[in-house]
């Protein structure tokens, strides 16, 4: 057979290379993208690899897989059953599930919703640091470091949802109950119902009274209540009573009305301010001053005076205190202790103020110097008065002059001075 030789040109005309059938297929380029023949073999899809094991999905008229094309797990509420446990159960295998076959582009996280199912009552526990630098966290939010484990019922899950990283891995898992003990009065759970025709039978929160029971109570005869009768041996049904039934009692509580909304429970503040003995409004507030004036022991003519800081005593009080405490003016006052200026007491007087101030001195005088009183010495005071003193006599008489006298006729004839100076 002869060889095909085909030429290509491009789109202006020009010849770009001619076509042997011995051409190598990776020379061969698609003009609008560039891809080589092989790469446009390569992504080519298998017809016989449609639907078949490690083949490739199929699509259905409306675009969207098969339900036998899609993982068992995500048909049953997207969550991936992992495995079961029937005796005690550590977290570290969980883990060991989860991040078994994971490729270096995939995470951990693409895994949420994986679950282990309890299958007869065991306890599920977690050591912290297996595998090295994890923690686990159990909701409802134990942390992967206690030791307590939880004990689970058959029919429990434990379901994987969240991985973070922080400083270390942190996985966190969920207790889904799937059981439900007996109810009671502070659980939910399961309720047994009575078939008993006396409420006596009714022996706990767990059990419901059924009709035979209910028409136990309200039957029609005497003594029991007839459906819609209220005027039997009961109370009739009242809004005053309906109110005080939701009342909450609390400790020291009174029941009190309270207008519109006809009772109400009050106690403390609420209750004083509510019967006129709100404290510091109504009665006096307890003080220390006030207490230590009650615990007085009083009399017929008794003041009180403190002491300390509200700390109160008593003293006698005389008439004459009380008299004195009466006047209404110091004139009035002085009158009263018998202090009347002038008349029962001195009056005051400079001069006087000046003399009792003057020294004491052995020998002085008091001598007035016109203005004030002064005190002298002697000598000063002679002086002051003009008296020489005993020297200065006896001086003046050795000094004094000599008077001669005639010897016949006694008269005096001549004086001699004698200047002593």
């Amino acid at each position: 057979m002869a060889n095909l030789q085909v030429t290509l040109k491009r789109k202006n005309g020009a010849n770009v290379d001619v076509l042997f059938p011995t051409t190598v297929v990776e020379q061969i380029t698609r003009y609008s993208d560039g891809l080589t023949l092989q790469q446009l073999l390569d992504a080519k899809v298998n017809t016989s690899a449609l639907g078949a094991a490690s083949g490739v999905a199929t699509l259905d008229s409306g675009q969207k897989l098969t339900g036998s094309q899609v993982p068992t797990w995500l048909m049953n509420g997207g969550n991936f059953y992992a495995g079961s446990f029937s005796t005690a159960f550590n977290l570290s295998t969980f883990i060991t599930t989860l991040t078994t076959g994971l490729g270096s582009s995939q995470s951990v996280t693409s895994r949420y919703g994986w679950f282990y199912q309890c299958t007869a009552s065991a306890d599920i526990s977690w050591t912290n640091g297996t595998p090295a630098s994890t923690n686990y966290v159990v909701s409802p939010g134990d942390e992967g470091d206690t030791t307590s484990p939880i004990t689970l019922e058959a029919g429990d899950l434990v379901v994987f949802t969240k991985y973070e990283i922080d400083t270390v891995a942190t996985y966190t898992f969920s207790i889904i109950n799937n059981t439900a003990g007996v109810a009671s009065a502070s659980a939910y759970g399961i309720v047994q119902l009575s078939n008993a025709t006396s409420t006596a039978s009714m022996n706990g929160s767990s059990k419901v009274i059924t009709e035979d029971v209910l028409y136990d109570v309200i039957g029609t005869t005497t003594g029991k209540i007839a459906a819609g009768d209220h005027t039997h041996a009961y109370q009739a049904v009242d809004s005053d009573l309906t109110v005080i039934a939701g009342l909450t009692p609390v400790d020291n509580g009174v029941m009190i009305g309270s207008g519109s909304n006809l009772w109400s429970v009050e106690s403390g503040a609420t209750l004083r301010t509510s019967i006129g003995l709100a404290i510091g409004t109504d009665v006096q507030a307890q003080d220390a001053g006030l207490q230590s004036i009650a615990n007085l022991t009083t009399g017929a003519d008794k003041m009180i005076y403190t002491s300390a800081s509200d700390t109160y005593l008593t003293t006698t009080l005389t008439q004459l205190a009380r008299d004195l405490l009466d006047d209404g003016t110091s004139a009035t006052m002085r009158t009263t202790l018998g202090l009347v200026i002038g008349t029962d007491v001195q009056a005051y007087s400079a001069h006087l103020a000046g003399y009792v101030s003057l020294a004491k001195t052995d020998g002085n005088f008091i001598v007035g110097d016109g203005a004030n009183f002064v005190v002298e010495s002697g000598a000063t005071a002679r002086s002051s008065m003009g008296v020489y003193s005993t020297t200065e006599v006896n001086n003046l008489l050795a000094n004094r002059p000599t008077i001669l006298y005639d010897t016949e006729t006694g008269a005096e004839t001549g004086t001699i001075i004698i200047d002593v100076d």
